[in-house]
């Protein structure tokens, strides 16, 4: 009995021999290893997926923030701003005016646009079915440049200057406006009638980037829409800039439209809302911890369940073991690194099967992936950690076996 007492005394178990028979016995079922490690892989796929999608989608919003609203001025007149008295300014500005506004450096158009004060009648026949209530819609007028500057996804040629100078009747309107008005198979060319006046289909909207309200009305030429009864507190120019140009052209703007009565104009340049955007990312990041966490937490209990069920299956294993002289903590050591291989198995394929929807989602969206290797690095650590936890009380119910009851069990 002193013999054993000395021999369980002198036992030493060297981390290597732990690391190599925990890979024997992890890689001698595979497919049992991977099932078990399942729960801790979708976890750390999980968290993976929507952290590196949060950054992917960031990025993309960020580019095309700078792409449009960063580089967009918006400038009213003060006919709408009760705080001053208001100082005629001439809108909409002349030729002249605008020449000399896109003459600025970073300038890159100049675009007018004018809407009605109320939505007003539209129809495709002149005689109207007294049965039927007419389809009304607000008229829009923008200047010729407006309709590229703008980035209007337009089927159709439009009009030009001449158009706008004449006062020419054309219209371009989109599917839905057409859908509202009884003919959604509408062609350029047709006619349109608004207020009882005639108007020729010149395009069809299909998106409006800049300005999207402008795709749930009719649009005209500027020289056209003073025909109709306008809301002047509307008038606006939606100057275009060059990136990075926006909020110091906003300062001069005022003076190049109107030297003489700066304070007749007033300016709106974006704010890149950076607070507003870093509360969206913390908000799904913290969204992407907790569903991830649930999930590895589930992956936890589905380890540490087959750990102990291959605990109970190896008792004689591990009473044999105590018999030769091993200590309680080598059997909490073998069975936990066991475990944590498994996590750590999970753990990686979490890690390839989350950077693999991102890749996915990245290449059918057009997108460029932003990958942290941090957070791969973080679910291959926290899959081994997981797997760790998983097994401490297996362990610890297999180092309490004494070795004569784990012989005498069947």
């Amino acid at each position: 009995m002193k013999e054993e007492a000395q021999a369980r005394w002198n036992s030493r178990l060297r981390l290597s021999d732990v690391v190599s028979e925990s890979l024997l016995e992890v890689s001698r079922r595979p497919a049992r290893t991977v099932m078990t490690g399942l729960g801790v892989a979708l976890g750390a796929a999980a968290v993976v997926a929507t952290v590196t999608l949060v950054s992917t989608i960031r990025f993309q919003v960020s580019d095309q923030f700078d792409a449009r609203r960063a580089t967009q001025i918006e400038l009213r007149t003060r006919s709408g701003d009760t705080g001053a008295a208001w100082m005629p300014t001439g809108f909409p500005p002349d030729s002249t005016t605008v020449e000399r506004v896109k003459g600025l450096s970073g300038v890159e158009g100049v675009a007018v646009v004018r809407e009605t004060r109320e939505q007003l009648s539209a129809a495709i026949n002149q005689v109207l079915d007294p049965t039927m209530t007419p389809a009304q819609t607000k008229i829009y007028g923008l200047n010729a440049d407006a309709l590229d500057l703008l980035e209007l996804d337009l089927f159709g040629p439009g009009w030009t200057e001449w158009h706008d100078r004449t006062g020419q009747r054309v219209a371009v309107l989109s599917s839905a406006t057409a859908s509202q008005l009884g003919a959604p198979d509408i062609q350029v060319g047709d006619r349109i009638h608004l207020e009882g006046e005639t108007f020729t289909v010149a395009g069809l909207l299909n998106g409006s980037p800049r300005l999207p309200g402008l795709a749930g009305g009719i649009l005209i030429p500027l020289g056209s829409v003073d025909r109709f009864e306008l809301d002047t507190d509307r008038d606006r120019v939606i100057v275009v800039t060059a990136a990075g140009a926006a909020q110091q052209l906003a300062t001069v703007l005022p003076i190049a439209f109107s030297p003489n009565m700066p304070d007749g104009w007033i300016a709106y340049a974006p704010q890149d809302d950076a607070t507003l955007r870093l509360a969206v990312d913390d908000h799904l990041q913290t969204f992407a911890l907790a569903l991830g966490g649930i999930v590895i937490a589930l992956g936890v209990v589905t380890i540490g369940n087959a750990t102990l069920t291959s605990v109970m299956a190896r008792i004689h294993e591990i009473g044999l073991r105590r018999a030769l002289g091993a200590r309680p903590s080598h059997i909490v050591t073998h069975i936990v690194v066991d475990a944590a291989l498994i996590g750590l198995v999970g753990g990686v394929i979490g890690a390839a099967l989350g950077l693999l929807a991102t890749l996915s989602v990245a290449a059918v969206q057009g997108w460029v992936p932003v990958i942290e290797p941090r957070i791969l690095a973080i679910a291959v650590v926290g899959g081994f950690l997981a797997g760790a936890v998983a097994g401490v009380y297996p362990s610890r119910v297999g180092s309490r076996l004494e070795p004569t009851e784990a012989l005498r069990r069947e």
